[in-house]
C-alpha cells in the first residue's frame, strides 16, 4: 500500500491504494483493474458516509440550537431572538456544507434541524418550523448555485438576515391579516418623529434598515467561510504531517 492524494472538493486528502507491477500479463492486469476499481468504489461509499456523517452531526447542532437557546430566548421575550439564532447557526450550517459539498445537504440539515424542533418540548409550533425549512431552502439554493465561495457565504447571509427582519412581517399577516402593516406603520411613523423626521421618509428609513441587515448577514456570512477555510487548513495540516 502506498500513500496518494485523492482529489476532493476542497483540495486533497491522502489515501492508501495498493501498488501496481506493470512487468505483468494481460490476465494479471485484468486482476488489476478489478482491484482498482472496487478500491474505489470502497473510498467512494466511505466518502459518502463521511458525508452522511456530517450531514447528520451538523442537522444536530443546528436542532439542538433551535430547542435549547431558542426556547430559551422565545420564554424570555428578548427582541431580536430571531437574528440571535441565525447569527449563531449560520456559521455551524455553512461550515457543515463546505466540508460536505454535496447539493441538497444544506437543506438535509434543516430537515433534522426542523424535525428536533417538532418533537421538543413545548408542543407544535409552525412558525419555527417554516423558518428553520425556509433557511435552508433559501442557503442550499444561494450555495448551489453560485458554489462553496466567500461571495455565496456573504450573499447567503445577507438574504437570511433580510429574510428574518420580514418573516415576523409575513407570519403575522397570514395569522392577523393585512392590518398588522398599519400597527407597524404607525410605530415607525412615532418612530421618525421622535428623532424629528419627517414621515414622509419611511421608504428611506425601511431601505436604511434593510441594507443595515443585510450588511450584519454578510459580515456573518464572511466569517463563516473564513472559519469553515481555516478549520480545513489545520486538518490538512495535520494529515500531511501524519504520513510524514
Amino acid at each position: 500500500m502506498s500513500p496518494f492524494p485523492f482529489p476532493g472538493e476542497e483540495g486533497f486528502f491522502i489515501i492508501e491504494v495498493p501498488e501496481l507491477n506493470f512487468g505483468i500479463s494481460v490476465r494479471q492486469m485484468e486482476h488489476q483493474e478489478k482491484t482498482l476499481i472496487k478500491f474505489r468504489n470502497t473510498v467512494s461509499l466511505r466518502y459518502r458516509s463521511k458525508e452522511t456523517l456530517f450531514i447528520a452531526a451538523f442537522g444536530v447542532l443546528w436542532g439542538l440550537l433551535e430547542t435549547t437557546l431558542g426556547t430559551l430566548l422565545k420564554s424570555l421575550r428578548l427582541p431580536m431572538t430571531g437574528f440571535i439564532l441565525v447569527a449563531l447557526a449560520l456559521p455551524l450550517v455553512l461550515t457543515g456544507r463546505y466540508f460536505t459539498p454535496r447539493k441538497g445537504s444544506i437543506l438535509m440539515m434543516s430537515g433534522v434541524a426542523a424535525l428536533m424542533k417538532l418533537f421538543s418540548i413545548g408542543g407544535f409550533m409552525l412558525s419555527p418550523i417554516w423558518a428553520i425549512l425556509m433557511e435552508g431552502v433559501t442557503a442550499e439554493c444561494i450555495v448551489s448555485v453560485l458554489g462553496t465561495r466567500r461571495i455565496s457565504y456573504m450573499i447567503t447571509g445577507s438574504v437570511l438576515f433580510v429574510y428574518t427582519l420580514l418573516h415576523p412581517l409575513i407570519a403575522q399577516s397570514i395569522l392577523y391579516g393585512a392590518n398588522i402593516y398599519k400597527v407597524y406603520i404607525g410605530i415607525i411613523h412615532t418612530l421618525l418623529a421622535f428623532l424629528g423626521q419627517p414621515g414622509d421618509n419611511i421608504l428611506i428609513f425601511g431601505a436604511f434598515i434593510i441594507l443595515l441587515v443585510a450588511f450584519v448577514g454578510g459580515c456573518i456570512g464572511f466569517i463563516s467561510y473564513s472559519l469553515a477555510r481555516q478549520v480545513d487548513l489545520n486538518l490538512q495540516e495535520r494529515r500531511r504531517h501524519a504520513y510524514e
